[in-house]
């Protein structure tokens, strides 16, 4: 149940609310916007919160794509994982492209992969190497890379397993 309270009180709060998760990490327009509404915030209460936290600088979808790729990519994540965890969060389908392609210009995605490979042959190497080379397939592309570069990883694999 609502408690009785002006308009402005309720955008208070609401940014408030807002401020508290973006103290927590940085969101996208759409996680806080979920957010307010399971706190039950009435729509124009929303869209007037956001807009002024966007206004400040303190909501910046483009700036959430830029760090949140940069971290994925730190960690070996191929593009194909980064663009669907972006579109999960609300990025519009143009800033997720500009913000990959930039990023992508100094990635090179084959070697994350290879190294990402590395690490997980050394982690299960006690595994059968069929199965280790049908898991590490699956790893692979669970981690978001082509299934080009997958393929061309497994198939060295099988290159070094039969040589």
């Amino acid at each position: 149940m609502y408690q009785k309270c002006d308009t402005g009180e309720r955008l208070d709060s609401a940014k408030q609310y807002c401020l508290k998760l973006l103290g927590i990490r940085e969101r996208t327009k759409l996680e806080l916007t979920t957010r307010l509404k399971e706190k039950k915030y009435a729509i124009d209460i929303i869209a007037s919160a956001i807009r002024d936290l966007s206004a400040t600088g303190l909501i910046d979808d483009k700036k959430f794509a830029h760090s949140w790729i940069e971290r994925r990519l730190i960690n070996n994540y191929g593009k194909n994982r980064i663009a669907f965890e972006l579109k999960q969060k609300g990025i519009p389908e143009a800033i997720i492209t500009q913000e990959l392609n930039n990023a992508l210009s100094s990635y090179d995605e084959s070697g994350a992969a290879a190294e990402e490979s590395e690490k997980y042959k050394r982690l299960y190497r006690n595994l059968k190497p069929e199965v280790l080379q049908r898991r590490l397939y699956g790893h692979l592309i669970r981690k978001g890379f082509s299934s080009d570069i997958v393929q061309n990883i497994v198939n060295h694999y099988d290159d070094e397993r039969n040589s």
